[in-house]
């Protein structure tokens, strides 16, 4: 079943806009160590977005489509609830990642397949970030 390209963006779009709004709502499901933080407060906010080029293009997604969507919906949220700080975003298509990946990320959005987006979530378990997997519709779901 081929995603539809509105659907995907729109799905972005939300996850981070949930992130960075609502810590409230998401604070019983992070890591102790995030959840007494002081966001929107804090004075940074690191995003990583990882796209599988071959993935997103194969669902009718352009890899700079994303990547513009992304810097903008960060820039419209730093403004908005980020008042006392701001957000840096990490964009990287190539999806060979370094071994310590992830340890300096308060959020992380993947658009991977399955098989990469559940080898993504292993790999950064252990690591103090919320991770969202934006991934094939049949996938069974990260936990």
């Amino acid at each position: 079943m081929k995603m539809r390209t509105g659907g995907l963006m729109l799905l972005v779009l939300f996850s981070i806009l949930a992130i960075s709004s609502s810590q409230e709502i998401l604070r019983e499901f992070l890591p102790e160590d995030l959840k007494f933080s002081h966001l929107p407060n804090d004075t940074v906010l690191n995003i990583g977005v990882i796209v599988d080029e071959e993935w997103t293009s194969h669902h009718g997604l352009q890899t700079q489509d994303i990547q513009q969507l992304v810097k903008t919906t960060i820039e419209r949220a730093d403004e908005k609830y980020l008042a006392l700080g701001t957000a840096k975003l990490n964009f990287r298509t190539n999806i060979k990642l370094e071994e310590d990946y992830g340890s300096d990320l308060d959020i992380l959005v993947s658009l991977l397949d399955c098989s990469k987006s559940h080898s993504l979530s292993r790999r950064m378990e252990d690591k103090p970030l919320v991770h969202i997997a934006i991934t094939n519709v049949d996938c069974k779901r990260i936990t």
